[in-house]
């Protein structure tokens, strides 16, 4: 993924990154987390798909995913989109 500055507002805390996007920094650290334990993700027409190696993901992540499901599949179509290498036309 990223570096990003962190900032907080309104007592929310959440992370500017490359070209302005804003992200919820717990969202983002979660999302981190599971990446360091071996998940990948892939975004799909319907939302994403972790990849994990057997076991990763635990249910407090699944919970938690499920609880941020909208901020997470943003957040991991930001950085998709910043992946891929630039097209010229």
């Amino acid at each position: 993924m990223t570096t990003a500055s962190h900032l907080n507002v309104r007592e929310r805390e959440i992370v500017t990154m490359r070209g302005g996007f804003v992200a919820a920094r717990n969202v983002l650290q979660r999302l981190w987390e599971i990446e360091a334990r071996g998940a990948s993700f892939n975004t799909t027409e319907s939302g994403f798909a972790i990849t994990p190696p057997h076991g990763m993901i635990t249910r407090e992540d699944r919970a938690f995913l499920l609880a941020h499901l909208d901020e997470a599949e943003r957040i991991l179509k930001y950085v998709e989109d910043n992946r891929r290498p630039p097209t010229f036309e």
